[in-house]
């Protein structure tokens, strides 16, 4: 589809000269995208997200109040990439040889941090929840996230779908990745607080 290359040339600046500009090549988007009704319906969806995300900028460095916040709760953090969007300062990292996300809010708050672990370290009901009610998923990754009050949930993740369990390994439920739509905005993984909306 046309509109696809409109819409990853858009992606891949993260400034526009003005808002006419940035209008004009959603305005361009979506005459491409205007084949049929379906094609219309996911242009509208693509333009919201890319809208949302389109001051995003990956590898800079964040504010001094969140760089001061990370170093004092992470201060042993190797290959620190930063991703920011208008809202929020994310960061991938490794600690310890474990891989961690984390989220910070502009003040410089954390949000939650997720950190790659073993399926021998998920709960046992856990897995067994997993692979009886979800068979023809392949699990892919498996985070545990500890939220800013302190809760713990884990995430299970396969190409396809996300399960997100309670600390004690209970379900509490299942969403659907957007991988195209990832793609598209060269998302590894979608900006999200299992549950709560950022915006």
């Amino acid at each position: 589809m046309q509109g696809i290359s409109v819409l990853q040339n858009c992606r891949r600046s993260k400034n526009f000269s003005s808002s006419s500009e940035f209008t004009g090549n959603l305005a361009l988007f979506l005459t491409k995208c205007s084949q049929s009704m379906t094609e219309v319906v996911f242009a509208i969806v693509v333009i919201c997200t890319v809208m949302a995300v389109s001051l995003v900028g990956v590898g800079e460095n964040p504010p001094a109040a969140i760089e001061k916040a990370f170093k004092v709760n992470f201060k042993n953090a190797s290959k620190v990439v930063w991703q920011a969007t208008h809202s929020i300062y994310r960061a991938k990292f490794m600690l310890n040889g474990v891989r961690h996300r984390v989220i910070y809010t502009k003040t410089g708050k954390l949000i939650f941090v997720k950190s790659a672990i073993s399926l021998n370290e998920l709960p046992h009901n856990t897995r067994v929840h997993f692979d009886k009610n979800f068979q023809k998923q392949t699990i892919r990754e498996v985070f545990s996230v500890t939220q800013i009050n302190g809760s713990k949930q884990y995430l299970v993740e396969s190409n396809n779908i996300k399960a997100i369990y309670s600390e004690d390994g209970a379900f509490i439920k299942m969403e659907k990745k957007c991988t195209k739509m990832r793609a598209l905005l060269g998302e590894n993984e979608p900006i999200h607080f299992y549950g709560k909306s950022m915006e």
